[in-house]
């Protein structure tokens, strides 16, 4: 998978302006593969070392993805205090 620059700098400045929780959210894809949507979404579980997207911005984004012919293929979320695996 490539992440253009655009969303990379997107989801790290969704991790950041989660800090020190958790962040998370979606990616939308084309039928081509390309990443088209960050979805930077809410962490229910407000925890630095876990989430949970928040079910509701779950639906919407789903929905949004659908209404514009893409679909939703990836998941993100950020190790505030541990290191990723």
């Amino acid at each position: 998978m490539v992440i253009p620059e655009q969303v990379r700098d997107a989801m790290v400045a969704h991790a950041r302006f989660c800090l020190p929780e958790e962040a998370c959210g979606l990616l939308a894809f084309d039928d081509a593969g390309r990443v088209r949507m960050v979805y930077a979404l809410t962490n229910a579980e407000r925890s630095p070392v876990a989430y949970t997207i928040e079910p509701r911005e779950h639906i919407k984004a789903l929905r949004h993805a659908e209404r514009l012919g893409w679909h939703l293929g990836g998941v993100f979320h950020s190790h505030t205090h541990t290191a990723a695996y």
